[in-house]
């Protein structure tokens, strides 16, 4: 549903929000007038290939954990609607390389539910890992979206010592590039990359 990070944006740049309904596409519009606001899914995105230069996914939750994100959110044991399903054994990463141009970069920035191995598995046929580092607590309180504000009032509010030290060993920032034009190029160990992120920062995964 956006954020304050939106704010931040160069005139030059367009950012484009997409939602699943009517009431979110409402609600955008509303609170962020200056992004194009479209209806779709990640499965179906409405934009042709090669259009845009980046996506971000910023604290997916709840039936957003699905695409590749997560395997064990309590959200994913509640049936789903339909307008949430997931029907594409690739989630959505087949989809996000198409409308990004050859060089197109995807950021996730996600807290605990983020399942490392999921992610770097399921994207690793379409994207290559360019970094993944620990975000800071500050770097999420800039962010002003609906979930970081949420987050961030249980943390302050009803969070124990040891809750806390385990929700900010979570925060993440995982940097891929598009493989478009690079399908040669041999696919990383994700092993690898995840046990040198375990030894950097020492997360929980």
């Amino acid at each position: 549903m956006g954020g304050g990070y939106i704010k931040k944006d160069l005139n030059r740049t367009q950012r484009i929000g997409l939602e699943i309904g009517q009431w979110e596409i409402f609600n955008l519009v509303r609170r962020f007038p200056q992004v194009l606001s479209i209806m779709g899914s990640g499965e179906r995105i409405p934009l042709a290939d090669n259009s845009i230069s980046q996506i971000e996914i910023v604290l997916p939750h709840g039936q957003l954990l699905l695409p590749g994100l997560e395997i064990d959110h309590p959200a994913l044991k509640r049936p789903l609607s339909e307008k949430y399903k997931i029907t594409d054994p690739n989630g959505w990463y087949d989809e996000f390389a198409r409308v990004l141009n050859p060089k197109g970069t995807l950021f996730v920035r996600g807290d605990i539910w983020l399942h490392l191995p999921s992610i770097l598995s399921t994207s690793s046929p379409f994207f290559t890992i360019k970094s993944i580092r620990k975000m800071s607590l500050s770097e999420v309180e800039q962010l002003k979206t609906d979930t970081s504000e949420s987050l961030l009032k249980r943390y302050k509010a009803y969070f124990y010592p040891e809750d806390r030290e385990l929700f900010e060993n979570g925060l993440v920032e995982i940097t891929m590039q598009n493989r478009k034009g690079n399908i040669d190029k041999p696919k990383q160990n994700i092993q690898k990359i995840i046990s040198e992120f375990i030894r950097k920062y020492r997360n929980v995964i």
